[in-house]
């Protein structure tokens, strides 16, 4: 029984999407809040979504300069919104203020993804068009110091964490 459990959980989950290119992930930090809607919710109001929006956007201000959020219409994200901010700090405030906070009965889990510093993009992205504005020489040598700086960071401890 257990097995079939773990099999009925994995194929519910869809594979994974990269985040809309107006998130920007090669460049800046992206907050993905999870389970802030169902689809049916989606479905039953026109303007469900941009209300939404609107409402996300006035409470993840607080946390620092918000350069876009959107809730991307693909499987991997449906009941999320994607908050991509300025700074690396606005990012790591509004995860931790976020995450398992209570939304409409539901607990919002938050998933970092892009760029959170060091260059390095969570989850690393194997588009090629993604690594072009890294810089390929700064690529080897750079992960080692990467991870050594990342150690000393309170964003590492948030990104573990999440």
């Amino acid at each position: 029984p257990d097995d079939g459990q773990g099999e009925e959980e994995e194929e519910s989950v869809p594979p994974f999407a990269p985040l809309p290119s107006e998130c920007r992930s090669s460049e800046l930090p992206t907050c993905v809040l999870r389970d802030v809607y169902t689809a049916e919710q989606a479905l039953s109001d026109p303007n469900f979504i941009l209300q939404l929006e609107a409402d996300m956007l006035m409470e993840c201000c607080k946390f620092g300069k918000v350069v876009t959020l959107v809730s991307p219409d693909l499987p991997y994200y449906e009941g999320a919104v994607c908050v991509t901010y300025e700074e690396i700090m606005g990012a790591q405030e509004c995860g931790e203020a976020m995450d398992g906070r209570g939304f409409d009965g539901r607990e919002i889990r938050v998933q970092a993804l892009g760029n959170w510093g060091s260059g390095d993009i969570v989850p690393e992205d194997d588009d090629p068009n993604a690594a072009a504005g890294d810089g390929a020489g700064g690529d080897a040598g750079g992960g080692t110091a990467a991870a050594a700086a990342a150690d000393a960071d309170p964003l590492a401890a948030f990104l573990s964490s999440v």
